[in-house]
């Protein structure tokens, strides 16, 4: 009895997180931006992808009010615009609003990485700014990589993520 109760318990948390992950399938796309926030991702990014909210994911970030403030100046009338930590965006993300179809927005790739290894699916990828790391070449303008960011990118397309780099939606995309 107690097997089937554990087995049971096993097979609930295996379907309740199935069902909160399922909620991650209306998130538009995940933008790498070491800026964050400005207005071509507010205005240009979200009108691309039909996008009427803004996830930013940033431990810091989603402390400091008073940057958050100058962040949100970018952001126009009828997108709204949230800040997360990275535990309460684990917490949060399978709780969507499926009439908001956000776009996260992560300073680095290893941050997407810690949200993407928990089996949540984001259909794209943009690295539209991303600093240097140890190792790093760079890719694009504005964009550098090491060979272990190269690599899990390439992971991640090969399992149905488009990866992809450009700054804004206007400029032709270039396949990672």
């Amino acid at each position: 009895v107690v097997h089937l109760v554990l087995k049971w318990r096993n097979i609930s948390a295996e379907c309740k997180f199935r069902k909160e992950r399922d909620a991650m399938s209306n998130v538009r796309m995940a933008l790498i931006d070491d800026h964050f926030l400005h207005g071509q991702v507010a205005e240009l990014w979200c009108s691309e992808v039909e996008s009427n909210l803004i996830i930013v994911v940033n431990d810091k970030l989603s402390e400091n009010k008073m940057q958050q403030g100058l962040l949100d100046m970018s952001v126009p009338d009828g997108i709204t615009c949230r800040y997360y930590s990275m535990s309460k965006a684990i917490k949060m993300l399978n709780k969507l609003d499926s009439e908001k179809h956000p776009i996260l927005i992560f300073e680095t790739i290893a941050d997407l990485k810690i949200i993407m290894n928990l089996g949540f699916s984001i259909p794209l990828v943009t690295l539209s700014s991303v600093a240097p790391t140890g190792g790093g070449k760079t890719i694009a303008p504005g964009v550098s990589l090491n060979s272990k960011q190269i690599n899990w990118l390439a992971s991640i397309s090969e399992q149905g993520t488009k990866v992809e780099v450009r700054q804004i939606p206007d400029e032709e995309s270039v396949l990672l």
